[in-house]
């Protein structure tokens, strides 16, 4: 997928929808989500980059007083993390391998739920937690796997011990994964106009949202999966392609059911109340980067 392709694919999904990036060294990645952030969703920006991080905000801060209260040592979340817990924002989380695995970890949950569990000896809070997660990662340690002009200087074993830094639970809860070319000069300064507006784009989201809230009573990635399964019933030819892609791609049913959350919006978009061949093939052709297709 090219950059004006990636665009165009985030801007058309709602801001529930998280996403990781797979693109090399000079893509422009920082610039493109702060651009979405600013310009189409108008919110807050945090962008945190793993490999120039102190060990602390990679990782957290060890928790006194908890350790106080439990004898046990833990960690205090980063203050990146906290914040986009405690107001709506758009996390980008750049060069994503980098970042500690206990942090990574804990990312599952509020992904996953929107929420965020905080335990202490004396009890259990839940706080929200809808922040807008875009991730990226580049191809391998240097940058420049996939270049058409630069040589990568990393081992395949470098690069797949470098794939691996992000565990298959953590893939599962990303809606889309995107790799994107690297392109050359002419192409990252051109000036050419977008195929579609913004403002169209998002005129065809909030119908897509306000259809999904009368048909259930909530968004599409916000259904349970015995939800799903009434909402959005599979047809037979539907059905056989999804079971022989979850073989094919060794995807979980968490994935599978984000595979139809996300054709499911894809339809919505178009206006289409049955669901079609076509919405859960693209929305598959987002899942390039499950733990067994790297």
């Amino acid at each position: 997928m090219n950059i004006e392709n990636f665009i165009n694919t985030v801007k058309m999904l709602p801001p529930e929808i998280a996403v990781l990036l797979r693109a090399g060294t000079g893509v422009g990645k920082s610039h493109i989500v702060k651009d979405l952030a600013e310009n189409h969703y108008k919110l807050p920006y945090i962008d945190v980059r793993g490999s120039t991080m102190s060990e602390g905000d990679a990782g957290g801060y060890p928790d006194i007083e908890g350790m106080k209260d439990t004898g046990v040592m833990t960690f205090c979340m980063p203050s990146w993390f906290v914040r986009a817990c405690q107001e709506p924002v758009v996390l980008f989380l750049d060069e994503l391998p980098e970042y500690a695995r206990t942090v990574l970890e804990v990312l599952r949950e509020p992904i996953e739920s929107g929420e965020i569990r905080i335990s202490r000896a004396n009890g259990t809070l839940t706080f929200p937690s809808q922040f807008q997660l875009l991730a990226a990662m580049n191809p391998c340690p240097c940058g420049y796997s996939g270049h058409p002009t630069v040589a990568c200087s990393d081992t395949p074993q470098q690069i797949a011990q470098y794939r691996r830094k992000l565990s298959g639970p953590l893939l599962d809860r990303f809606d889309l994964h995107v790799e994107v070319s690297s392109q050359s000069g002419s192409v990252l300064l051109s000036n050419a106009e977008p195929a579609e507006s913004s403002l169209s784009v998002y005129e065809r989201v909030a119908l897509a949202r306000d259809k999904q809230y009368q048909r259930q009573g909530k968004l599409n990635s916000e259904l349970k999966p015995n939800e799903l399964s009434k909402v959005c019933p599979l047809n037979p030819e539907i059905q056989k392609i999804l079971e022989s892609a979850m073989d094919r791609l060794a995807l979980s049913a968490r994935a599978a059911h984000r595979v139809v959350k996300v054709a499911r919006t894809l339809a919505d978009l178009e206006g289409q109340d049955e669901l079609q061949l076509k919405h859960i093939t693209e929305a598959l052709a987002y899942r390039g980067m499950d733990r067994r297709s790297t």
